[in-house]
């Protein structure tokens, strides 16, 4: 994460990423990688129909289920996570 708005606070749960964007939108991201946060963040910050905050719109994680890129991130994720149990697991 980059920007003098933006923090990473270590939990036991792993890290934490903070990042408030154009003073009306706060970007969370919880457990991820800081590869994976900024993947993710990109994808917020330049997927087409996504410009902020909207009074009265439909869900945001709603809007992002169509779109390739959104779709293509999930499964990197997904991965992430599933290798990341495999690995807990055989602790």
């Amino acid at each position: 994460m980059r920007g003098h708005n933006a923090i990473r606070v270590n939990t036991n749960e792993g890290p934490v990423f903070l990042e408030l964007i154009n003073s009306d939108t706060l970007f969370v991201a919880q457990g991820f990688s800081e590869e994976t946060a900024n993947g993710l963040r990109q994808l917020v910050l330049h997927s087409p129909g996504v410009s902020g905050p909207r009074a009265g719109g439909t869900d945001l994680s709603l809007r992002f289920l169509g779109l390739p890129a959104f779709l293509s991130f999930q499964q990197v994720v997904e991965r992430d996570l599933i290798e990341s149990i495999a690995r807990s697991m055989s602790r």
